[in-house]
């Protein structure tokens, strides 16, 4: 049987830094709230393809095709950003049973401003998106953010969330594969208007987090 996957029900990672080391130890995985079935990327069965500087985000759920379909709801997010982690912490929830009854497709823009590890951790949620581990692996860098995201620590979000990841998930977190694709977010970010994280959008129309509720989001997910 296949491992249940949460959307953006947060996880909490119990990740304790050996000083002077650099390694991560102790893990513990808890996971909060009811498990929902496994979601794949559009037509791509439980992966998908990051090209290089594609300028496409990371997108799960149903796809949409000639407007029929769930809506869009686009998220740009530094995974060294508090405030990023806060609204996955409060939105989770509502975000991933709107995608679990089809009527919202979830589009991930991972944007490096604050430091290099947002960058590293932005590209390793790409490798984690070929690998068809894009949810687990969102939730786990959003309930770390104050975490370095180093190599190791980047590795072993996927292996604490349970994730399968063949080897070539390691070398793609250490080459930085994606580096080029997390560049190009930027550009999308720009034309979008987007200056800081957490910025939502609803298909093209921007939703204000500073007056955003929960029960706001489900109703505009709804109608």
């Amino acid at each position: 049987m296949k491992r249940p996957r949460r959307l953006l029900v947060v996880i909490a990672l119990a990740l304790t830094i050996i000083v002077g080391v650099g390694v991560i130890g102790v893990p513990r995985l808890l996971g909060y709230g009811s498990p929902t079935p496994p979601y794949a990327a559009p037509g791509s069965g439980a992966s998908m393809s990051i090209r290089k500087d594609s300028r496409q985000p990371v997108v799960v759920g149903q796809p949409v095709r000639l407007g029929v379909g769930p809506k869009v709801l686009r998220i740009y997010l530094d995974f060294h950003c508090p405030d990023c982690a806060d609204f996955v912490k409060q939105y989770g929830s509502a975000i991933d049973q709107a995608v679990q009854d089809d009527r919202a497709q979830l589009a991930v823009y991972p944007l490096a401003v604050i430091d290099d590890g947002s960058a590293a951790a932005a590209n390793a949620f790409a490798c984690a998106a070929e690998g068809g581990g894009a949810p687990e692996y969102l939730a786990g860098l959003s309930a770390n953010p104050g975490l370095k995201w180093t190599d190791g620590q980047l590795i072993a979000v996927g292996d604490f969330a349970g994730l399968n990841f063949t080897p070539g998930f390691a070398t793609c977190v250490h080459d930085t594969s994606h580096r080029a694709w997390v560049d190009s977010m930027k550009g999308v970010a720009a034309a979008d208007g987007v200056s800081g994280t957490p910025a939502v959008f609803l298909g093209a129309d921007r939703v204000d987090v500073a007056t955003l509720t929960p029960e706001r989001l489900r109703a505009l997910l709804q109608g």
